[in-house]
């Protein structure tokens, strides 16, 4: 009740009623990306239970949180062969599967200083594109990733470019075919 009153969003898919607790004010929108495109930098979106078939692009400075634990979370799959996830400034992602069976990876770091707290990533790679890795940090990204499962089934697990880093504590990565992480940049490991 108290991430609801702070939400400036609640994506819901479009098929629950939410009762909203006293001094809320948030909009009801069913995509993910449609709460991200409204949103201000600062802004909470709560994302609830269910399958989000989209992949979104955060170009800005907000709080995206699934409610739900375990299986009960919700999953953004991919709806095409981009990333599932595109984060081009520093946002911070709480409690969300993300995953792709598709071309391309689940999680694309791209710049600024995110966060990923307490999520399940995952890439099913299809025959043939074991290329792509479920996480990409790119550039100047330089991601904090704590309590979080990434998973490659098929393809390697992380890769950095260059001058990427980023931090990663209490972080599992498990690869069924490749290297769990490969590149060139500077990843810590705690």
């Amino acid at each position: 009740q108290e991430m609801l009153r702070d939400a400036a969003f609640v994506v819901s898919a479009g098929r629950k009623t939410l009762s909203k607790p006293r001094g809320s004010r948030f909009t009801v929108v069913e995509t993910i990306q449609r709460a991200i495109d409204k949103a201000k930098d600062g802004d909470l979106i709560v994302v609830t239970d269910g399958n989000y078939a989209e992949n979104i692009t955060i170009k800005k400075k907000i709080r995206l949180v699934g409610i739900g634990y375990l299986d009960q979370r919700p999953t953004i799959r991919a709806a095409n062969d981009d990333a599932t996830m595109s984060l081009l400034v520093s946002a911070r992602v709480e409690n969300i599967n993300i995953e792709t069976r598709l071309g391309a990876r689940a999680i694309h770091f791209a710049a600024g200083q995110s966060v990923l707290l307490r999520c399940d990533v995952t890439r099913f790679a299809p025959n043939g594109s074991a290329t792509e890795p479920a996480v990409y940090v790119a550039g100047a990204a330089n991601p904090i990733v704590m309590a979080t499962n990434i998973t490659s089934k098929g393809c390697s697990g992380i890769e950095f470019v260059t001058r990427a880093s980023g931090t990663f504590i209490g972080a599992n990565i498990t690869s069924s075919r490749g290297a769990a992480v490969t590149g060139k940049g500077r990843p810590r490991f705690r």
